[in-house]
């Protein structure tokens, strides 16, 4: 598990890393831990035509912290409840099947068919969802049926 001081650094080197040079990279992340120790100003850079705003991705490095806690603290898992699957908090409603159904399925007719869910804890649902993916399988991977395949079933019958 990741200390939660190391999630701005984390965000910021997977967003805006790749963008700047080794050396660059490496400064600004130290910055980062400077300024979460409070041994530095948050502050902006500006390197030559460049200018990298540390407060926005530290802040949106925060935000986005807070809301998976707060998507945590509205699923359970109690092995009485689904046998320990993962459900919204006060309801029965799986967390990895919403996630699914909203793959293909609008908001809206989702909160129809589920009555005692809200938006926000279908947000909060979906994020716990993409947060926590269920493992895989161990064995070969589902192979998809090639699009013309036909089957067909025969009876006993028809063999005798």
């Amino acid at each position: 598990m990741m200390k939660p001081t190391a999630c701005p650094m984390a965000y910021f080197d997977a967003t805006t890393g790749p963008l700047l040079s080794s050396q660059i990279q490496r400064r600004m992340i130290q910055q980062i831990g400077r300024i979460l120790q409070g041994r530095a100003p948050n502050e902006i850079f500006e390197i030559g035509a460049m200018r990298i705003d540390l407060p926005l991705s530290i802040s949106q490095a925060v935000y986005k912290m807070v809301a998976l806690a707060t998507a945590e603290s509205k699923v359970v898992s109690d092995p009485r409840i689904r046998g320990g699957l993962p459900v919204v908090r006060g309801t029965r409603i799986g967390v990895y099947e919403i996630a699914d159904l909203s793959k293909g399925e609008a908001d809206d007719y989702i909160l129809e068919q589920f009555p005692s869910l809200t938006r926000t804890l279908l947000e909060h649902a979906k994020l716990y969802a993409s947060a926590h993916p269920l493992p895989r399988r161990k064995g070969r991977p589902d192979r998809p049926r090639p699009p013309n395949l036909r089957t067909h079933s025969i009876s006993k019958n028809l063999l005798s």
